[in-house]
């Protein structure tokens, strides 16, 4: 071979390299897309050779009141555990504007999986298991304030799709939004409501598992609701143990606190998490800005939550 189609055939060589390395990077960028004229944002993994689709995780994380979904994208810190963990991310905007300052509808009763927000967020949800592969039974969803009180009445409603839950500073189902400075509904209240909900999906409980984390100076939704919340689910997966954990162990700016695991046969099924300082917020914990009801000064949530969901997962 001459040293002239040496040099074109390496050359050649180069480009290509140049735009695999592109489509990696693009692959683990995040896209904005539209479902049903909506924006959300998309973080989708690269896979390695050693990885099949089937591996192939899903979390929708759902923001807050007078929040948008940029705000997660930037400050919640998906990208290295979902990478990690082949984990596809989407974290909608809420349609039209949302209800009362930008919430998710998320209030009262008469919900079903079709009505008000739950269809857009299931319509969604199925959607990206079926484009991306996903493994069915590693489908989760997660939230803060009212996108987590939304969170909660879809895995009510529809346990067969959602193998977990997860709510930072969340209010309860079955509660209206002048309720959320103090805690209205009982444990038995909120767990009867998510059983009804359920209808004859309600067999899907006994592979569900959850997990609630709030910070004492939530100035907005009284941190009762997160207890209750958490105890409810217990009394729902049937759970009758409980055992303390540090929160030290995991990573964050500030992984402080109290944890306290229901169990299920010695296996965690709920995760019930006091984050010292948290406050209102999304508990991002790393070297970032906080702000837009996002505290960096916390435990690493999304990292966290990816390890956790992934390892008490009760789905075959």
């Amino acid at each position: 071979m001459t040293a002239f189609f040496k040099s074109i055939l390496l050359v050649f060589l180069l480009i290509g390299h140049l735009c695999s390395v592109e489509g990696a990077v693009a692959k683990e960028q995040w896209v904005k897309n539209q479902y049903e004229g909506e924006d959300y944002y998309l973080f989708v993994p690269k896979v390695s050779s050693s990885k099949k689709d089937q591996d192939r995780s899903l979390m929708i994380n759902l923001h807050g009141c007078g929040q948008k979904a940029e705000s997660l994208k930037e400050r919640a810190g998906w990208e290295q555990p979902a990478s990690e963990k082949n984990m596809v991310v989407a974290i909608p905007n809420v349609p039209n504007g949302g209800v009362i300052a930008g919430c998710w509808n998320y209030y009262g009763d008469g919900h079903t999986r079709d009505n008000r927000h739950n269809g857009y967020i299931l319509g969604l949800t199925l959607k990206l298991i079926s484009d991306f592969k996903i493994n069915p039974n590693k489908v989760f969803i997660s939230g803060i304030s009212s996108g987590a009180a939304l969170a909660f009445t879809l895995s009510c409603l529809a346990p067969d799709v959602y193998a977990g839950v997860a709510m930072s500073a969340s209010p309860s189902i079955n509660t209206q939004a002048t309720q959320v400075g103090k805690a209205s509904v009982t444990v038995d209240d909120i767990a009867e409501s998510c059983r009804e909900w359920a209808g004859e999906k309600a067999r899907y409980f006994s592979t569900q598992v959850a997990s609630v984390i709030f910070g004492e100076d939530d100035f907005l939704v009284d941190p009762e609701y997160s207890k209750r919340n958490a105890r409810a689910l217990a009394k729902i997966y049937q759970s009758g143990e409980r055992k303390s954990f540090s929160l030290s162990q995991y990573d964050g700016t500030r992984p402080e606190g109290k944890g306290l695991y229901f169990l299920v046969k010695n296996r965690p099924v709920v995760s019930l998490i006091e984050n010292t300082g948290l406050g209102h917020n999304w508990p991002g914990g790393q070297e970032k800005s906080s702000g837009d009801f996002v505290n960096q000064k916390s435990l690493y949530y999304a990292k966290y939550l990816t390890q956790y969901f992934l390892s008490v997962n009760r789905r075959p």
